[in-house]
């Protein structure tokens, strides 16, 4: 039997109800699983007339109820951005990278503590990144690796 095969029998796609006031529509987020909680953190929308609005919010669903939350963070928090990437360690979600208005490129890495719902601009001890959006990011152990994206006119294989 192909990789893959029978792994669909008795699944199907369904809509849950929902509770709570939803976070607006927008692309380019970046979404992680904290515990129970699925954290989704800015993206961007089409604002019209040509001009894309980009978010700097922080969104989380608990999976258990479907109930949408807009927790107020304290510590600031990363930039309005898209293409930006999220990965847990522990109770903490790291935000790293993307791209904001007017072709802005970040290469800054930011924790959310979720028991807290506080922010904290990470500090490296090694060179950071390039700044790029459209990247992968997962964690090994307690480390976090990048990889690809791009700048806009070049893509990345780092």
């Amino acid at each position: 039997e192909p990789a893959g095969e029978g792994m669909s029998k008795g699944l199907s796609w369904s809509r849950p109800v929902m509770t709570g006031v939803a976070p607006k529509a927008r692309g380019g987020h970046a979404a992680a699983l904290v515990g129970n909680l699925l954290i989704v953190v800015g993206g961007h929308y089409y604002g019209g007339d040509n001009t894309f609005v980009y978010l700097d919010d922080v969104w989380a669903i608990d999976v258990d109820t479907m109930t949408w939350h807009n927790p107020a963070c304290a510590g600031g928090g990363p930039s309005a951005r898209y293409g930006h990437t999220a990965s847990v360690i522990e109770y903490k979600l790291y935000v790293f990278g993307g791209r904001g208005p007017k072709g802005a490129l970040y290469n800054d890495l930011w924790c959310l503590d979720v028991e807290r719902w506080t922010w904290e601009r990470m500090s490296s001890t090694t060179a950071a990144p390039t700044g790029r959006f459209g990247h992968s990011q997962l964690t090994i152990g307690s480390k976090i690796v990048y990889f690809g994206g791009w700048d806009g006119p070049h893509a990345f294989n780092d």
